[in-house]
């Protein structure tokens, strides 16, 4: 498990349990922990999402599919 902290001073744990799910739903984020943890610590910024979460967006010029942007969905 990784602890980091988002841009607002919230403590994220990304757990492998969590991993799992996301390269299940997200084949293309499957070995990009480093990806995720990155768009959580210094996002291009941060929405609000609904029931007490915070979505951080940044966008990449390369990832294995092609240029994109990963959007991280927390709890604050």
């Amino acid at each position: 498990m990784k602890i980091v902290r988002s841009i607002a001073g919230v403590p994220i744990r990304l757990t492998a349990e969590r991993l799992d799910h996301i390269a299940r739903r997200h084949p293309e984020m499957a070995d990009q922990e480093e990806k995720i943890l990155e768009t959580i610590t210094s996002p291009d910024c941060v929405q609000e999402g609904d029931s007490g979460t915070s979505i951080a967006v940044k966008s990449y010029p390369k990832t294995p599919v092609s240029q994109k942007s990963c959007a991280v969905v927390y709890r604050n």
